[in-house]
């Protein structure tokens, strides 16, 4: 049975007094309900920032040549982080530097399962396998490598070294094409390769009969870089062998003002009057 009366004034304050209240009551209950969640996040956050820590001092470690702190930081890294593809690389690395090849390759194989490290797990098989000596699996890995990251340069150069020593001279010269498209070799040194691939490929055409094609790639060996005298000089023999004397001549003729090397003579001597016009 109670009856209030009061300004409008006094209503409108009464009134915000309220929404104040209420506002300040939610806000309080969200605080202390949010509160385990924001604590959570803030140890998070801090073991986060000491693990990246403990990941960059042991990559200073690494390029101290220190194995001892180098492991010991991974596995401080890997324990805050709790995130593996982060901390193998330290960890393959300290255990290079310790010596342990085999928990190296463990890491480096254990990486090749993540998108985010298959590449780096890939240089690291790759750089044992080279140092090991294991040809076949370098290639195999460097090709898997070109597969991820077509035009990086060292993985480029580094196949086309693999295989020209292998002596796959076909995938090196696909190689080579590639790595010319992405600029990953001077123009120089990807003219000497290119000599050199093809005067190997027109040594293999020879040795399986192919005279005319050994003469056709020594030629293109010529004219990817005439001043290789290992060109010059088997482009005078396939010349020889293709009864071409008169061809041969004009070759030494041009090159021997220029470089008197005596295998240019030797691959002609004997044919005619040649070696006398150019020791006179």
């Amino acid at each position: 049975g109670w009856r209030i009366d009061t300004s409008v004034p006094i209503l409108i304050a009464a009134t915000a007094f309220v929404a104040a209240l209420l506002a300040t009551i939610i806000r309080l209950w969200s605080v202390l309900t949010g509160a385990p969640r924001a604590f959570g996040r803030w140890r998070r956050e801090r073991r986060r920032r000491k693990g990246y820590v403990a990941l960059t001092q042991g990559m200073v470690a690494v390029a101290a040549g220190d194995p001892d702190e180098a492991r010991r930081q991974a596995r401080r890294a890997d324990v805050l982080l709790n995130e593996p593809p982060l901390t193998m690389l330290l960890s393959a690395q300290a255990a290079q530097l310790n010596g342990d090849e085999d928990a190296a390759r463990r890491y480096f194989e254990k990486m090749l399962e993540s998108p985010e490290t298959e590449f780096l797990g890939l240089r690291g098989l790759l750089v044992q396998a080279m140092r090991e000596g294991d040809n076949t699996r370098a290639i195999e890995l460097a090709r898997r490598a070109r597969g991820l990251r077509p035009k990086t340069p060292w993985v480029l150069s580094t196949l086309l070294d693999l295989e020209t020593r292998g002596g796959a001279w076909r995938e090196a010269a696909e190689t080579l094409a590639q790595a010319q498209r992405a600029r990953a070799l001077a123009a120089p040194a990807a003219r000497h390769h290119e000599a050199a691939i093809l005067i190997e490929q027109s040594r293999q055409a020879l040795a399986e009969k192919r005279g005319r094609e050994a003469l056709r790639l020594a030629e293109q060996a010529h004219r990817a870089e005439p001043d290789h005298l290992a060109a010059v000089i088997w482009l005078a023999e396939r010349s020889l062998d293709a009864g071409k004397a008169r061809a041969v001549e004009r070759l030494v003729e041009q090159e021997w003002p220029r470089r008197p090397h005596p295998e240019l003579l030797t691959c002609i001597a004997g044919r005619g009057p040649l070696p006398n016009r150019c020791n006179g």
